[in-house]
């Protein structure tokens, strides 16, 4: 790099911060970069606004850079190269407040890790630390709804000496480390150095980004010196030793296009063959477009053409991507894209639709549109199985009108569970009809068709009324109707009744059973109380010699015996009553 009169070291530091304005898991970044890292007061320093959208497409930025201006002094805006083509606020600056504020919008999205906000030159009049930084800022996504996606913001510090006096040590662009070594003896020529770029590790590719980048290489142990330089001219015809290293740190590249990294290496018989480096880098998007539909943005085409086309003159355009109400993208090649795209057939209702061209750098610009799609005329349900026994043979039927020679889709719903989908073709009068053969469980269902005609193109959904289904009756009295499952319910309440009745019988007929038993129990021992006294009486009789006394003793037996066996007779007919 050129040495200057004067040094000023930059360096670069991230502040991150969340903003409560974002909404959604987008992010986006706005930061500053430099790729001046060693100026002297005096002298101009270059800084340019950008973005990294993080893969969301953005379309308005707003924001206040402050600055130091006892230390720096803003003297230029260039806004040419921005992605954004219009101004709500153009960008001015004061260096009487140390203040640079800008707005800016596009009608298309971009997207992109480097895009192109402002280039702001300044000119270096005081010496010390001075901090650039962003204030009241704020990044749109180009989502339709204005959504602020700016999640992080990096600050750009700069450290200025006077014009006289000792180096700065630059912190963001430091020296090569120095290797000290013998090389050994050599027969030939060094070989061409392989060099390894982590920030842009494929030398055919493009990217999107630029950022001080770190450059390595192995050194041979004949090489004993290294030249490097960064510029943009393949011819470059090398320059003189910079030391022995195999690790240096570059500057970020300032300008889009195609650079190359210069490394050679030298051992005692000279200098060998030069790597030419190729670091191709493009941070803007393809040139903004617009999509249209042919058939106009309401129709009843299902299956709507958009026109479209753009370019990118840097990297090149690589495909196009469409995306239909957010969903995953549809990739088409640029080289094989001809200026329209038929759209997948769509439902009835509103969709947006997005178109993304993307270079081969991975920037892309995008636009989008809603578009109706019309339904057609919807059929007509006249006719539907109302009730229907699960164990009949019989199916649901279903008849209607519909567009002639229209297909008919029909579907068999139980609530939100498609049980049958099927097709069938209306006729030239428009007229169709169908049943469904499939055994249905007991429950409530319904059935929905929907017209489509040749294009694809179809109508609203229309629901037919409820269709129950339930188990055939045993017993049917007028209107009431007992079927297996009432059967089986009212034979078991009938016999737990008569369980319960049985057994309330039974423990009554005990309790009147063991009242009689204790009756008869409390009769009897009275007349074997009689009986025992008349035995006593003829007993003492019979120790006499009167005969009277005998024969009325003796009568008396007869007569109580004769009543205990009345007795028992009607005691047990009680009983067994």
């Amino acid at each position: 790099m050129k040495q200057l009169k004067n040094l000023i070291t930059v360096s670069v530091l991230s502040i991150g911060f969340l903003l409560g304005a974002a909404k959604n898991a987008n992010a986006a970044t706005l930061y500053l970069s430099s790729n001046t890292d060693a100026l002297r007061i005096g002298d101009t320093l270059e800084v340019i606004i950008k973005i990294d959208s993080e893969g969301a497409g953005v379309n308005a930025v707003q924001g206040t850079l402050q600055y130091p201006q006892d230390i720096l002094q803003a003297t230029k805006i260039n806004k040419g190269e921005s992605v954004f083509d219009f101004w709500l606020q153009e960008p001015l600056y004061s260096n009487d407040t140390g203040k640079l504020s800008f707005a800016g919008g596009s009608t298309v999205g971009s997207v992109g890790k480097s895009l192109h906000v402002l280039r702001v030159l300044f000119t270096v009049k005081g010496s010390g630390k001075a901090t650039l930084s962003f204030v009241d800022s704020a990044i749109t996504a180009s989502d339709g709804s204005g959504t602020n996606v700016l999640s992080t913001i990096q600050s750009l510090v700069v450290n200025s000496a006077p014009k006289t006096g000792g180096s700065v040590v630059s912190t963001q662009i430091p020296a090569p480390t120095q290797i000290t070594r013998q090389a050994v003896v050599a027969s030939g020529l060094p070989s061409k150095p392989e060099i390894t770029i982590p920030l842009f590790p494929d030398s055919t590719a493009w990217f999107n980004r630029t950022d001080t980048f770190i450059a390595q290489w192995k050194l041979p142990p004949d090489v004993s010196a290294v030249d490097t330089a960064l510029d943009q001219n393949i011819h470059y015809g090398g320059g003189d030793s910079q030391g022995l290293f195999d690790t240096k740190v570059f500057p970020a590249i300032s300008r889009d296009g195609v650079w190359y990294l210069h490394v050679r290496f030298r051992n005692n018989i000279g200098w060998g063959s030069m790597n030419n480096y190729r670091i191709a880098v493009d941070t803007h998007p393809p040139l903004s477009f617009e999509v249209k539909i042919l058939e106009g943005n309401a129709s009843d085409n299902p299956a709507p053409t958009l026109s479209f086309q753009t370019k990118d003159s840097l990297s090149g355009l690589k495909e196009y991507q469409v995306a239909i109400d957010g969903g995953d993208a549809l990739q088409v090649a640029s080289d094989k894209f001809s200026g329209t795209y038929k759209l997948p057939l769509l439902a009835p209702g509103k969709h947006r639709v997005s178109v993304r061209a993307v270079d081969y750098a991975d920037n892309s610009a995008e636009n989008d549109l809603t578009l109706d799609v019309l339904p057609i005329a919807s059929p007509v349900i006249s006719y539907v199985t109302r009730d229907l026994f699960s164990d009949s043979q019989t199916g649901v039927a279903v008849k209607g009108s519909a567009l002639s020679k229209s297909d008919v889709i029909l579907v068999l719903h139980q609530k939100d569970a498609v049980v049958v989908k099927t097709t069938v073709h209306a006729d030239a009068n428009g007229n169709w009809e169908y049943t469904f053969d499939t055994q249905l469980k007991n429950g409530a269902y319904t059935v929905s068709a929907q017209s489509q005609d040749t294009r694809g193109a179809l109508s609203l959904s229309v629901e037919s009324a409820i269709i129950t289904v339930q188990s055939q009756p045993i017993l049917q009295i007028g209107s009431f109707k007992l079927g297996p499952t009432g059967a089986t319910i009212s034979l078991i309440v009938l016999l737990l009744g008569s369980f319960a009745a049985g057994v309330w019988f039974w423990r009554k007929r005990q309790e009147k059973l063991a009242l009689r038993v204790g009756f008869a129990e409390t009769e009897i021992t009275k007349i074997f109380k009689l009986i025992l006294d008349d035995s006593n009486k003829m007993a003492e009789s019979l120790k006499t010699a009167t005969p009277v006394d005998d024969e009325y003793a003796l009568g008396r037996l007869q007569g109580n015996i004769k009543k205990m066996e009345e007795y028992l007779k009607k005691g047990v007919g009680k009983i067994n009553s």
